[in-house]
């Protein structure tokens, strides 16, 4: 089964995985609007120097959510996503 590429229709991409999961291939086939939010702690999962030499626009806020308040955090996390997909 052949897998779609969504990255051309998402607007925001959220990661919060510790792990290289948006490298330059997938950078390549996202809009080149998209607002990059990097909260994983590090080493992220968002190849920024790749992302920046793109000129995309991109937030670095490392471990914010786990560091402040992780129960918090996860809970609006998941309510602002329940909002943004319905």
């Amino acid at each position: 089964m052949k897998s779609k590429n969504y990255g051309s229709k998402i607007d925001v991409l959220i990661n919060t995985v510790p792990f290289m999961v948006i490298d330059p291939k997938k950078i390549n086939s996202l809009n080149t609007n998209i607002l990059l939010i990097e909260l994983a702690s590090k080493p992220g999962g968002i190849d920024e120097k790749y992302a920046l030499s793109k000129d995309l626009k991109l937030i670095i806020a490392r471990g914010i959510p786990g560091k402040e308040m992780p129960k918090a955090a996860g809970k609006y996390i998941k309510d602002v996503l329940d909002k943004l997909l319905n």
